[in-house]
C-alpha cells in the first residue's frame, strides 16, 4: 500500500522504495492502450490521447472530470422520434463505472401552437441506450416544451443519473424530435456528463 517516507541522508534509495512510496503517489501519463489492466484500486493517470484524468475504482477505469459540449446553431426536425439534427450532438464521450451524471438543455419550440419539441440523451459505446422520452428506467431522459413559434423558444433542462452503464468508454448524444409532427426548432444545446464511482 502506497504511503509516505522521509528518506535520511545516505539512505539507499530501493526499488521496493519506489513501488511502495513513488510511483503510488505519482500521476501516471500513457495511452488508452496502454494503460494498466489491474492497477492498485485508486491509481490515478492522464490518458494523453483523450486527454482525460482516470481513477481506478478497483473494477474500471473512471473519468473524473466532466465533459462538455455545445451546439449554438438554432436547427429544425419534422421527425416523431427521435433523431440527430442537421448539426449532430452535443456529444461527449466520459469513461464510466455503471452511472454518471448528465445534464442536457436548450431553448426549444414548435412552430404550430398545438404540438411540441422533445430532447433526449442517447449512450452509446460500451453501453447502448436509445434516447426516449420516458425517463421510468433511469436510463433514458427527455422532456417538451410547447409553443407557437415563440422567439427565443422555451429553456428547458434535465440533470440526473443514468444508471445501468456498462463501464467502459460511453458516448452520450443528445437527440431531438418533433412531438405529434409538424416543426420543431431547438438552439443553443447543451451536454455535460461525468462519471460517479
Amino acid at each position: 500500500m502506497p504511503g509516505y517516507h522521509t528518506f535520511t541522508a545516505g539512505e539507499v534509495l530501493t526499488a521496493g522504495n519506489m513501488n511502495t512510496y513513488l510511483m503510488g503517489q505519482a500521476v501516471i501519463q500513457t495511452t488508452s492502450g496502454a494503460r494498466p489492466s489491474a492497477p492498485p484500486t485508486g491509481m490515478v493517470i492522464y490518458q494523453t490521447d483523450t486527454s482525460t484524468f482516470l481513477v481506478y475504482n478497483g473494477t474500471a477505469w473512471v473519468q473524473f472530470t466532466d465533459a462538455s459540449a455545445v451546439v449554438t446553431t438554432s436547427e429544425t426536425t419534422t421527425s416523431t422520434s427521435f433523431t440527430s439534427l442537421t448539426t449532430p450532438g452535443p456529444s461527449v464521450q466520459v469513461y464510466t463505472n455503471t452511472r454518471a451524471l448528465v445534464t442536457l438543455s436548450c431553448l426549444l419550440w414548435n412552430q404550430n401552437g398545438t404540438s411540441g419539441a422533445a430532447m433526449s440523451v442517447a449512450v452509446s459505446g460500451a453501453t447502448t441506450i436509445a434516447a426516449a422520452t420516458n425517463a421510468g428506467n433511469g436510463a433514458q431522459v427527455g422532456f417538451v416544451g410547447v409553443g407557437a413559434g415563440q422567439a427565443g423558444g422555451t429553456p428547458g433542462s434535465w440533470t440526473g443519473v443514468i444508471s445501468g452503464l456498462t463501464a467502459g468508454l460511453n458516448v452520450f448524444t443528445m437527440q431531438y424530435e418533433a412531438v405529434s409532427g409538424n416543426t420543431a426548432q431547438f438552439v443553443y444545446r447543451s451536454l455535460t456528463a461525468v462519471g460517479l464511482p
